[in-house]
């Protein structure tokens, strides 16, 4: 066991990993400001509450969550770092923003515009997918005074059984349609999303766009929500840039750079749509123009990679031993004057690939 408590409880610390201190608890799991000894850098340790620990198909589902949104790659979403399947806990990057849960009734209009608008593109990275995340709440969504989001808690199992349906009925941030049938898509995130950002809302910040986007949000019937969650990131941007303009206020530029640096980069990809004709599943060969760890803009006059098209796309770094190997989505289109081509956010990156990225990316 560990050397001293932690809290109320005595818990068995990971391999490598020091508890500081307990900061959050929840009904399903802990958490506690940790140290990563050989690196010397502070996480978030996520750690099943052991009650639920000692149900193996319980434990397996925790820890497979964590495996899998350990490909989820986007600057809002908090990255993991291990998974520890004897302790039950997973560890997660540290976040410096407080979870909303912490601001209830603060935020301004601009504060709310731009925390929807980065959740709606992190989130983009699963819906292209056909999942969700199901679990929205203002304990998984953080900000800080400067503009950062970030997100947590991805990959909920998407068929919800009777048991966890009953357990979870009474939170006010699940879809209805999802307690109802215990199924989910982007929708069911979208109320969720609407239900927490109300909240949030100091009341003098109330204004008739933010009501009547909430009422359209937290719809009972999903069709009225949105024709795609593309809908509601663009009312949010266009609602956080129309703010901006007024009061003169904006995330400053060494933020968005932090946020969603890029890097010019020349060098070839070998991309391939994800399509039904042999012509369009062809492997090609394009120029990158930029690349930062959440994405690329890859130069192309190619009518048939439209908006929403799956790449799969294989290249080498400059300096970098090895290829890096990615799934990812197309999120934009650029036309004249500015160079034609498409905004690739990254779905999936192999293991090895997003740390050869991160090579790359540091010596630059």
């Amino acid at each position: 066991m560990a050397d001293g408590k932690v809290g109320w409880e005595e818990f068995e610390e990971p391999d490598g990993i020091k508890i500081l201190e307990r900061v959050g608890i929840g009904r399903r799991s802990q958490w506690f400001k940790a140290l990563q000894v050989r690196l010397e850098r502070t996480v978030a340790l996520k750690v099943l509450r052991p009650f639920l620990s000692e149900s193996e198909q319980f434990t397996e589902q925790f820890l497979e969550a964590g495996r899998q949104a350990a490909v989820i790659v986007h600057p809002a979403a908090l990255p993991i770092i291990n998974v520890y399947p004897n302790q039950s806990s997973l560890a997660v990057s540290w976040c410096q923003g407080a979870p909303l849960k912490d601001r209830p009734g603060t935020l301004s209009a601009l504060a709310v515009s731009r925390v929807g608008e980065v959740v709606m593109d992190c989130l983009a990275v699963l819906h292209a997918t056909g999942r969700a995340h199901g679990n929205l709440n203002p304990g998984n969504i953080f900000s800080d005074d400067a503009g950062g989001v970030w997100l947590d808690d991805f990959f909920q199992p998407p068929v919800m059984n009777d048991g966890a349906r009953l357990y979870r009925s009474e939170s006010k941030f699940i879809a209805p349609e999802y307690i109802a049938s215990g199924t989910l898509d982007w929708r069911s995130d979208v109320f969720s999303l609407g239900t927490v950002l109300r909240g949030a809302l100091a009341p003098a910040e109330r204004t008739p766009e933010l009501e009547a986007l909430f009422a359209r949000m937290k719809s009972p019937e999903p069709e009225a929500r949105g024709e795609a969650p593309t809908d509601i990131f663009k009312q949010f941007q266009d609602m956080r840039r129309a703010i901006e303009a007024k009061t003169g206020a904006g995330v400053t530029m060494s933020r968005r750079r932090r946020m969603y640096r890029r890097v010019p980069a020349e060098f070839d990809v070998s991309m391939r749509r994800r399509s039904a004709t042999p012509e369009e599943t062809a492997t090609i060969l394009m120029k990158i123009r930029d690349i930062g760890e959440s994405g690329v803009f890859v130069e192309t006059d190619d009518d048939l990679i439209g908006i929403g098209s799956i790449l799969e796309l294989d290249f080498t770094l400059k300096g970098v031993d090895g290829n890096v190997h990615a799934f990812g989505v197309v999120r934009w289109r650029s036309t004249p004057p500015l160079p034609k081509g498409v905004g690739v956010q990254f779905m999936e990156v192999d293991q090895e690939g997003l740390a050869r990225l991160r090579r790359f990316l540091e010596n630059r």
